[in-house]
């Protein structure tokens, strides 16, 4: 699994890449976007004007929105080696007047999917 604040937007090459999207070199990875998994037609912006630290930020004014924070989980030859039940914005409000960082952060739910994980069955 990889998760992160990765600067990069889902159609980035880098991102592309980690999701199996884009080869480098005839070389290819594949990890599941949670978010895209559970939320195929929804933005996700972790980046967003919608948090004050961002709409307040004088280095961005024009600053629309992306997601640019991910949580990937590793795929073996038959899909995901854990299954991804469910994936939400965190840190998306503020607490006591407090928001907690100018990212929303990415929480997933995962569990063993009964797939094998070095050849070896899980459950």
């Amino acid at each position: 699994m990889l998760a992160g604040d990765f600067d990069a937007t889902p159609d980035s090459a880098g991102v592309r890449f980690l999701t199996g999207r884009q080869s480098l070199a005839n070389v290819s990875v594949c990890y599941r976007d949670a978010w895209a998994a559970t939320h195929p037609d929804a933005a996700g912006h972790t980046f967003t004007p919608r948090n004050p630290l961002v709409a307040d930020g004088v280095e961005m004014p024009l600053e629309r929105g992306r997601r640019i924070d991910y949580v990937l989980v590793r795929c073996g030859d038959r899909g995901p080696t854990l299954e991804i039940t469910d994936c939400r914005l965190v840190f998306d409000r503020p607490h006591d007047g407090v928001w907690p960082s100018d990212h929303f952060g990415v929480l997933a739910d995962l569990t063993a999917s009964g797939l094998p994980i070095d050849g070896q069955p899980i459950g």
